[in-house]
């Protein structure tokens, strides 16, 4: 109980909603039941909740940095998981809904990758949170800072990198994505229009070619994969991509288009993790010893009122940091015997 009682309860959530966000990334790469994104989904929309919570419990306390940091931290990553609430609970799902807009079909498919990214901030604020288990040292004051810093440079440098890669293997999603739309849809025009009859399976071949689960034509359903029970089981409306144009509408598959996104977004997960954790045993170990120590003289000095807690710098390196206690034992000092000299005089 006494190592719970070091970590407040605000640690422990940031901890799981971390764990969270990395299985919904890595679900976005595998082929699995939706049942398990659903829960994910529903877990972190808690954790999410939580955060808001204390957000406006404590918004009087914050400055204007930290409101701006909370923002993002706290309430961005709350609408998107109140967004997620609708596919979790199947309000936005493959069979209750056919979207014939482009803009709503932008919104529910394809644009909640967009959104996914500031779930990672969450485990920024794990790690966050982290340096601050000890809020009155020196280390984790300049810890905390670093932390938001090299998170939001490495963020930049990976979405730079991002861009770049796909410029030069011309594989960009949201270009390819476009390419493949324009493609099907020219090649629906030339093959269903001004059609002899309605031949069902040049609907089906069509189908099959382009990898169509689902398949409708002038508000007629000319087409919908025998397997759509487990299409529909291992796809929310987000995972999909829709098809539409001179009243074609077609449902395919959308993971090969986000699966570079997420690989990135794990890759950056991992790189990010391993960075501030060296990064925070540096500090911790470093700072600690070769910084904390002095100052915690320095305080005990003057706290106590004794002058063994002048700091023995004979045996310091040249550094700053012996400079430091230099200019400390003559402050110290000079307080002692003026100290002394007003008390002779009393």
């Amino acid at each position: 109980m006494e190592k719970l009682a070091k970590y407040n309860i605000n640690f422990i959530v940031a901890a799981i909603s971390s764990v969270i966000i990395i299985l919904m990334a890595a679900y976005m790469l595998v082929d699995i039941n939706t049942i398990f994104m659903r829960i994910l989904i529903f877990l972190e929309f808690l954790c999410s909740f939580y955060f808001v919570c204390i957000f406006f419990y404590r918004i009087q306390r914050y400055s204007r940095l930290e409101m701006f940091f909370y923002l993002i931290i706290y309430i961005i990553p709350f609408i998107l998981s109140i967004f997620g609430l609708f596919y979790a609970f199947n309000f936005f799902s493959l069979n209750r809904i056919f979207l014939r807009e482009n803009i709503v079909a932008n919104i529910l498919t394809r644009t909640y990758h967009i959104l996914f990214i500031f779930y990672i901030t969450h485990i920024i604020y794990f790690f966050y949170l982290f340096t601050l288990e000890n809020k009155n040292t020196f280390y984790s004051l300049i810890a905390s800072y670093y932390i938001v810093m090299i998170s939001t440079v490495l963020a930049i440098i990976f979405i730079v990198l991002y861009s770049i890669l796909n410029w030069m293997f011309n594989d960009n999603i949201i270009q390819s994505y476009k390419n493949m739309v324009s493609d099907i849809i020219y090649e629906a025009e030339t093959t269903f229009y001004k059609e002899a009859g309605n031949d069902s399976n040049q609907y089906e071949n069509f189908a099959n070619i382009h990898n169509i689960a689902l398949l409708y034509y002038d508000n007629e359903l000319k087409f919908k994969t025998e397997n759509w029970t487990k299409f529909e089981n291992n796809h929310l409306l987000f995972e999909t991509s829709i098809i539409q144009g001179s009243g074609f509408f077609a449902m395919i598959s959308g993971k090969k288009f986000t699966y570079p996104y997420y690989m990135f977004i794990l890759i950056y997960t991992i790189v990010i993790s391993v960075v501030l954790t060296i990064s925070i045993l540096f500090f911790k170990f470093f700072l600690i010893y070769k910084f904390n120590n002095y100052i915690n003289i320095m305080l005990r000095g003057y706290e106590e009122d004794a002058f063994i807690y002048a700091i023995d710098t004979e045996s310091m390196n040249e550094t700053e940091i012996k400079r430091l206690a230099e200019l400390y034992n003559k402050k110290f000092l000079t307080y002692k015997y003026r100290e002394r000299y007003i008390k002779s005089f009393k």
